[in-house]
């Protein structure tokens, strides 16, 4: 797989025996808890949802004693996920209910692959991509902004004013009309404050 990441996988024995089926496996990091488990079709998944649920509110945030000899901040507590690994189409509407579900912890569903240890899946997860941030650009250019909002009309005489000429030069025209429709109520004017 070629990434690295700073993750230990947790013994089991550290919580009853009798939770030990509920999960696949635990692991962690200085800064989160990732509760996983393996689902082979959708209501495997729903049951594992709800089960490790209530696993990591009994057995983890509850749990000081374990907190205590594993992380140095208590609060990781709310830096828990449960990730269901699956090797199966969920249905987007079940997906969207589980990973919008912040009760007690994150959650999320990830594609399993069954060559990869439980420790390797995880590094799917967007918390250990590298990402090259002078790749990221998250500024809209002048010209972008005018080409979207050239969209929203329907004049096109206005449409290729706005697309081919400046903002300044725009509003000279009925530029105002149409950003104060497209931005709703707001009061538009091309003076500088």
């Amino acid at each position: 797989m070629g990434k690295k990441f700073n993750i230990k996988v947790l013994d089991k024995s550290n919580f009853p025996e009798e939770t030990r089926e509920l999960y696949d496996g635990i692991c962690y990091n200085p800064f989160a808890i990732f509760v996983v488990g393996i689902a082979k079709n959708e209501e495997e998944l729903k049951y594992k949802w709800q089960e490790l649920e209530d696993f990591v509110l009994g057995f983890i945030q509850n749990n000081e004693e374990f907190i205590d000899n594993y992380f140095d901040n208590p609060d990781i507590i709310w830096d828990v996920y449960i990730v269901l690994l699956v090797k199966f189409d969920v249905d987007l509407a079940l997906r969207m209910k589980i990973e919008n579900s912040r009760l007690y912890c994150k959650k999320v569903i990830l594609d399993y692959d069954v060559n990869l240890s439980i420790k390797e899946n995880l590094s799917n997860l967007i918390l250990f991509q590298n990402l090259n941030l002078d790749m990221v650009n998250t500024t809209i250019s002048e010209e972008i902004f005018r080409n979207d909002l050239s969209k929203t009309t329907k004049d096109k005489e206005l449409a290729l004013l706005i697309k081919n000429n400046s903002l300044d030069e725009t509003n000279n025209f009925k530029g105002n009309e149409i950003i104060k429709g497209w931005l709703g109520d707001i009061e538009v004017s091309n003076k500088n404050v």
